[in-house]
C-alpha cells in the first residue's frame, strides 16, 4: 500500500470541524463554525463547488446518507438539517432536544439518524417521518457509540464496559467488561466480528465479539486514539492520534502496522474515508494561528 498526499484545502471559513464523503466518493463535504455553513468539494478537482447556508450558528457535525446524496448537518443552533446535494436544496430539519449538536450519524440503512451532544442523551430519529424514535443514554462523549454493520445493534462505550442495545427496542442485549476506565472512540468492522474501542490514555483495543475478549491492543500508549475506521473489506484499520498529529494503519490479520502519515499541522480534529477507501481526508489545526485546513490523501494498493 502506498499513501500520497493530494491536496491541502483552505475554505472561506476560519475553523473547519468535520469532513464526510458521499456514497460514491465523488463529493466531500466540510462543516465550518465561522461562518456556520457546509462546503461541498469535487473529489476529481478538489475544488469547492457549493456552500450550504441555513444554520444560525456554527456547523459542528456532518454525515452523508450511505445510499443517497443526502447530507445531514448538525449545528450549535441545536438543529439537524437535511440537504439534497449537489442541488443544495434544503429538505427538512429535526429540532427540539439539544442546544448544541456535536455528532450526527446515519445507520447503515439510511433510515435512522442518531444525534449527540455533550449531554447525557443522544437522539434516534426516523428520517422519513422526521420524528424522534427514542433517547439513548450515553455515559461519555458523542463519539462513544456506533451502529453495527447490519444496523441491528448500537454499541455504546461506557466507563469500564461496552453496552450493546437493540436499535429498535433499546433493550440491552449484551455487556462486555473492559479494564479501561475512559472508553471513547468506537467502531464496528464490516462483518461485525470485531469492534475497536479506545481511551484517553491507553491504546486502542480490538475486541473479538464472538469470544467477547480483547484480541489485540495497538497504538501509542499515553495518547488519545480518535476516529477509528475499518476499510470495506475489514482487513485494514486506521486511527488518528492527537499529539503526534498522525494517522496509523494496521493489517487486521497480522496486526502489523502498515504505514503512518503525518499532518502538517498541530492537531487532527476529524478523519473521513471515501467508501471505497481510495481517498481519506483529515481536518487539522495550526493552534498558534487558530486556523484549520483539510488535508487529502490517496491510497494506492
Amino acid at each position: 500500500m502506498n499513501i500520497r498526499k493530494l491536496a491541502s484545502l483552505i475554505s472561506n471559513g476560519k475553523f473547519i470541524t468535520q469532513v464526510s464523503f458521499n456514497f460514491t466518493g465523488s463529493m466531500m463535504a466540510s462543516a465550518e463554525v465561522d461562518p456556520g455553513c457546509v462546503n461541498l468539494w469535487n473529489t476529481n478537482t478538489w475544488e469547492q463547488i457549493q456552500t450550504l447556508d441555513g444554520h444560525t450558528d456554527g456547523v459542528s457535525a456532518i454525515t452523508f446518507s450511505p445510499h443517497q446524496n443526502i447530507l445531514a448537518s448538525g449545528g450549535y443552533d441545536g438543529t439537524i438539517k437535511l440537504w439534497d446535494v449537489p442541488s443544495g436544496n434544503y429538505l427538512k430539519a429535526f429540532t427540539g432536544y439539544q442546544k448544541r449538536i456535536w455528532r450526527v450519524q446515519y445507520d447503515p440503512s439510511g433510515n435512522i439518524i442518531i444525534s449527540s451532544s455533550l449531554k447525557k442523551y443522544s437522539q434516534l430519529w426516523n428520517v422519513e417521518a422526521s420524528s424522534l424514535i427514542r433517547l439513548v443514554e450515553i455515559p461519555y462523549l458523542p463519539d462513544s457509540l456506533s451502529f453495527s454493520s447490519d444496523g441491528k445493534l448500537l454499541a455504546i462505550a461506557d466507563v469500564g464496559k461496552i453496552i450493546f442495545q437493540d436499535v429498535t427496542t433499546g433493550t440491552t442485549v449484551r455487556n462486555l467488561v473492559s479494564l479501561s476506565n475512559e472508553l471513547t472512540p468506537i467502531a464496528y468492522s464490516p462483518n461485525n466480528d470485531l469492534l475497536i474501542t479506545g481511551s484517553q490514555n491507553e491504546r486502542i483495543n480490538i475486541w473479538n465479539l464472538q469470544m467477547g475478549i480483547v484480541e489485540k491492543s495497538l497504538g501509542m500508549p499515553g495518547q488519545r486514539a480518535k476516529f477509528p475506521h475499518f476499510n470495506p473489506d475489514g482487513n485494514m484499520l486506521a486511527c488518528a492520534y492527537d499529539w503526534d498529529s498522525c494517522i496509523k494503519f494496521w493489517d487486521t490479520e497480522t496486526y502489523q502496522e502498515i504505514q503512518t502519515v503525518y499532518s502538517e499541522l498541530d492537531k487532527i480534529y476529524s478523519l473521513a474515508f471515501s467508501p471505497d477507501w481510495h481517498f481519506f481526508a483529515c481536518v487539522a489545526e495550526d493552534q498558534s494561528k487558530h486556523v484549520s485546513m483539510i488535508e487529502v490523501w490517496q491510497i494506492e494498493s
